[in-house]
């Protein structure tokens, strides 16, 4: 009998801990892997699109990882609040295009397969220095649990 209790306890305390961490996340992320691709920021973006499009969770922001074969990678971060679309291609140098973009142009941008070195000509930029604020993304959201 005790051990039966002992599992129903352990299986209710994941239950619970899967529950807060649900409840505290403000983002949804998508790690992907592009191979050799040249087209690795158009794969990257579909799957934002994807993501933001089917709004599953309702989260604040959505966030894709694209890595390739080698040392090219993508992370897009979208913000459903502030509706800005953020893009780095090398993660630790931080943000390298900054974007306003509503959910319609974010699925614009994807249907025409617009890579992230064109969308200035659609898109209007947010200027750096008017950002001084850090984007929200997964890591942070992460530890702001702890």
């Amino acid at each position: 009998m005790k051990l039966s209790r002992i599992l129903w306890l352990s299986f209710t305390g994941c239950l619970l801990v899967l529950y807060v961490s649900f409840r505290l996340s403000h983002s949804n992320s998508e790690r992907i892997e592009f191979g050799d691709s040249r087209d690795g920021d158009l794969i990257a973006i579909d799957k934002l699109n994807e993501l933001v499009t089917n709004n599953f969770l309702q989260r604040d922001y959505y966030e894709v990882y694209a890595y390739s074969n080698s040392y090219t990678r993508w992370v897009l971060n979208y913000n459903t609040n502030l509706n800005t679309l953020v893009i780095s291609v090398d993660p630790g140098s931080g943000w390298a295009y900054l974007y306003y973009a509503t959910p319609q142009e974010l699925d614009m941008i994807a249907e025409r397969n617009i890579h992230v070195n064109e969308m200035h000509l659609y898109l209007k930029r947010i200027a750096p220095d008017r950002m001084r604020r850090k984007f929200p993304t997964r890591s942070q959201d992460i530890f702001s649990i702890f």
